[in-house]
């Protein structure tokens, strides 16, 4: 027995040994070396202690310590290493794997007390609710939310009342989400926590400017909700949370009179945080609001200069984030690098070992060192297969992630395209229709004025009536000139906003017998929506009537326009002849290619349904633009 004492502390030591030159081996190693349970126990208290940890790092410590995981008999442990499991998966936003653990640590809620059943139930909603399930994710905070009744645990109830109104708001249910916040902030105010107050507050702020109607007092109420929440984050103390509820205040601002200068005082001071706790976030997103800010108010240069200052802190931060990959790639290579030199220390050590027992041993012992060589040997061909694996799996999840990182970024390189290029299309149209009306317009009005002069001088029936056809031709085509300039940038936009010119639009186009009749309808559009948004909402009509014109043979149009708090919907019906929507979809007729660049650069969705003899039908919907978090 003292012999396998001894083998077994030499291995340990070796192992523990090549550990210790890795950035995570510090905390591995100042584990107890005691039994697992313990060092189990020891490890999931050490990772709630390092919140700097990033979730690979948390996945490898998990890891690394897994096969003493699965000797452990106590369920209430083993539920926890699951989900500190699920936990770093979902923060490394593999939703599969967090799922699995999360569904492993489910199966064992029966063997548990009421206050880890209720931690189990809440993990699997957090799955759930960023997995978009929010009628699944309801579910399980209610079970949560049950348990802490049953526990009478003021900070649980409070909590869930937080969870359960979120997921209602989530899933559009207002009066009901409504009152659970609300019960929330009571029972927070009650318990005097600060910091549960100043969440609380943020989530009703976020609830009236996400499911109410966009109204100057469904803002009103937001700004105020989010005041609240940031003199409950001056007292904690919480800067960082400071930037980003003035910025939530700046956004729902300017949508109240003679709010735009209040709202550039919150960025100001949000910038002015950011600067003091070198908050490169919110230092961003603070430019970001300022640009928009002064934009709105004409200051274009202010607004260039904000706006080219979020765009350092922008490369700035993707700058940090390849850093951060280049240190996970290098920790993972560190890793690997040392589990080599573990398996040569063990290698060594085992045959010194050996070496050792047959000099002590050499007759009465040779039955007990063909055991340990067994032995030996099974455990090394088994930790060789846990490395594989781990190696494996290790593998998957950088592969996984570089795909996530190219796809997001050549989504983010054809989006920033795509706007450039239908914002270069509409600077050249307002060039254009500048030169038409300025240049080409004062040409016609000298003409004018010439034949005016001409007809003084005409001294014959003849000749007056070829001035007087002549002026005619001259007013007609100052009529083109205008009505063309009018179509390549209306000056109604910039005056009135969209809806009343879509009015005007259709009112032109309905002059006269001649089919189709237009109809022309909207809802919740209320005042003028941004420039962006409106201009390209425009053209795309044009295009559509002008389709509708030329190929569809149709003897009536309908157009709805509506807004609420998602978006902007645009739906246009026809009953003309329609078409081959698959054919034109592949080709790229009938101006859908035009259409489509539009609504991506938008960031919108279009549904085309048209077959031959059945009209035509295009359903379009544009995002109202996001606020920081």
């Amino acid at each position: 027995m003292s012999i396998w004492r001894c083998f077994l502390t030499a291995v340990t030591s070796f192992w523990i040994c090549g550990l210790q030159s890795t950035p995570l081996d510090s905390i591995w190693h100042a584990l107890p070396d005691d039994d697992p349970p313990i060092i189990i126990e020891a490890l999931l208290t050490a990772l709630s202690h390092h919140e700097e940890l990033k979730g690979f790092e948390k996945l490898m410590l998990l890891e690394r310590a897994e096969p003493l995981a699965e000797t452990i008999e106590d369920p209430e442990l083993t539920v926890r290493y699951l989900l500190a499991k699920s936990d770093a998966y979902l923060t490394t936003e593999d939703y599969s794997r967090a799922q699995d653990f999360g569904f492993q640590a489910l199966d064992k809620t029966p063997q548990l007390t009421a206050a880890s059943q209720r931690t189990v139930y809440s993990q699997v909603a957090r799955i759930y609710y960023y997995l978009a399930a929010y009628d699944k994710s309801l579910e399980f905070s209610r079970k949560a939310f049950e348990i802490s009744l049953q526990l009478k645990d003021n900070s649980g109830i409070a909590a869930g009342y937080s969870r359960l109104g979120d997921a209602y708001r989530r899933m559009g249910k207002r009066d009901t989400a409504l009152r659970y916040l609300n019960q929330a902030i009571e029972l927070r105010e009650k318990m005097g926590s600060i910091g549960g107050l100043a969440k609380a507050y943020n989530n009703l702020g976020i609830f009236h400017i996400e499911t109410e109607p966009a109204t100057k007092e469904s803002h009103k109420n937001a700004i105020e909700a989010w005041q609240k929440s940031l003199e409950f984050k001056e007292q904690m103390g919480d800067s960082a949370g400071m930037v980003y509820s003035l910025l939530n205040i700046s956004v729902a601002g300017p949508t109240l009179p003679g709010r735009v200068e209040d709202a550039m005082e919150y960025v100001d001071r949000a910038l002015e945080i950011s600067h003091q706790i070198g908050f490169n976030h919110g230092l961003r997103a603070s430019y970001h609001q300022a640009a928009m800010l002064y934009a709105k108010t004409g200051n274009y240069e202010l607004a260039y200069d904000a706006y080219t200052r979020y765009h350092e802190y922008d490369q700035k931060l993707a700058s940090e984030n390849v850093k951060e990959r280049i240190a996970e790639v290098e920790v993972v290579y560190q890793t690997r690098l040392k589990e080599r030199e573990i398996d040569l220390l063990s290698t060594q050590n085992f045959v010194q070992e050996i070496r050792l027992t047959r000099q002590r041993w050499i007759l009465g012992c040779a039955f007990l060192a063909l055991a340990l060589l067994t032995i030996t040997l099974v455990t090394l061909r088994r930790n060789a297969k846990l490395k594989l694996e781990r190696k494996e799996r290790e593998a998957e999840f950088n592969r996984q992630h570089n795909e996530r990182r190219i796809i997001a970024l050549k989504q983010e390189q054809d989006f920033r395209m795509m706007k450039a290029l239908v914002h270069g299309q509409e600077q050249e149209r307002k060039r254009i229709a500048r030169d038409l009306h300025d240049q080409l317009g004062a040409l016609m009005a000298g003409v004018k004025i010439n034949l005016q002069t001409l007809t003084g001088f005409a001294t014959n029936e003849v000749q007056m009536k070829l001035i007087a056809e002549t002026k005619e031709l001259t007013d007609s085509a100052g009529k083109e000139i205008r009505r063309t300039a009018h179509n390549l940038m209306p000056a109604s936009i910039a005056n009135h906003g969209l809806d009343k010119s879509l009015h005007q639009l259709f009112d032109q186009l309905n002059q006269g017998n001649h089919l189709p009749r237009f109809t022309y309808q909207s809802y919740g559009v209320n005042g003028k929506l941004e420039e962006e948004q409106e201009i390209h909402l425009f053209r795309i009509l044009q295009e559509l009537t002008n389709n509708t014109l030329k190929h569809a043979e149709a003897s009536t149009v309908l157009v709805d326009l509506s807004q609420d708090s998602e978006g902007i919907h645009l739906v246009y019906e026809d009953d003309g002849k329609g078409f081959d929507s698959a054919r034109v979809e592949e080709e790229g007729g009938l101006g859908i290619t035009s259409i489509r660049s539009r609504i991506t650069a938008l960031q919108g969705e279009i549904d085309i349904h048209s077959s031959a003899g059945e009209g035509s039908s295009f359903n379009i919907f544009i995002p109202l633009h996001g606020r920081p978090n």
